[in-house]
């Protein structure tokens, strides 16, 4: 039952599997590109001071503009990109995470779980196998410690039935009664 479990590819139709993970990831990508064009427009506005010798700031910006004008362009249109490859390979380390966060609180909870298995090419398998471990003899415990109330119950189902039930001995009884 909770032996190597298999799964085939199936690919995930949401962009946002764990959202608060995903977007600090998608916020961590932006700070990088601000930071990258920050320093890229500095040193581009350097490059033409020093080059140009000019003070006059218009100037300076204009050519600043002019050489670095293509390379920002290019780094917009690739950001999107770059954006939605992060939030798609995020997916092979938060979709496992979020599935096994699930299972977890169902074991909990106290119900009973299917062994869990990850996407072909999504990490951390080796801790779905080690989780299908602990939750079968947490399952396994579960039940025994059932079977173990059931007999205690029926045990004393039983005793108090002996307890209730009348004397077998007629002799006995008729001394008890003074006879």
């Amino acid at each position: 039952m909770f032996g190597e479990v298999t799964m085939k590819k199936r690919f995930r139709v949401r962009l946002l599997v764990d959202g608060p993970l995903q977007g600090a990831l998608v916020s961590r990508v932006l700070l990088y590109w601000v930071t990258t064009v920050s320093v890229m427009i500095l040193l581009a506005g350097l490059q033409a001071a020093w080059a140009s010798r000019a003070s006059d700031l218009p100037i300076l910006l204009g050519r600043a503009t002019l050489a670095f004008g293509p390379a920002l362009i290019a780094s917009m249109v690739l950001l999107p990109m770059v954006l939605f490859d992060a939030l798609r390979f995020s997916h092979r380390f938060a979709g496992p995470m979020k599935r096994l966060r699930n299972e977890a609180a169902k074991l909990a909870a106290g119900e009973s779980i299917n062994p869990i298995a990850f996407r072909d090419g999504d990490y951390w398998a080796d801790l779905a196998r080690e989780f299908n471990l602990v939750a079968h003899q947490i399952q396994t415990l579960r039940a025994e410690a059932g079977n173990a109330d059931r007999d205690k119950t029926r045990a004393d189902d039983e005793a108090t039935t002996e307890i209730m039930k009348p004397p077998v001995n007629p002799e006995r009884d008729d001394e008890l009664c003074g006879v």
